[in-house]
């Protein structure tokens, strides 16, 4: 959980940015999980810039849902969903 808190930190978010978080390899989320996913959406939001995540596992996205995450911020099924769509 450190490393990844200090990976957001050390994001060099500009405003206007979209942020994406590609979870392709998170088989597994817990609340840690969920923290970090706030952590990110707060600096983020503080920098004025746009957050969203990509390619959920199945368990990740119900828990997404599950917990209204996913009103938080767009979840795109991958990559590519994530490039066609005009706005987050």
């Amino acid at each position: 959980l450190d490393e990844v808190q200090q990976t957001i930190e050390a994001l060099d978010v500009q405003a206007s940015d979209q942020v994406l978080i590609d979870l392709a390899d998170v088989a597994f989320m817990d609340s840690s999980g969920l923290s970090s996913l706030i952590m990110a959406l707060k600096h983020v939001r503080s920098h004025n810039a746009d957050l969203a995540v990509c390619s959920p596992t199945a368990q990740v996205k119900m828990l997404l849902e599950l917990t209204s995450m996913d009103q938080l911020f767009p979840i795109f099924s991958d990559r590519a969903a994530f490039t066609q769509s005009t706005t987050i």
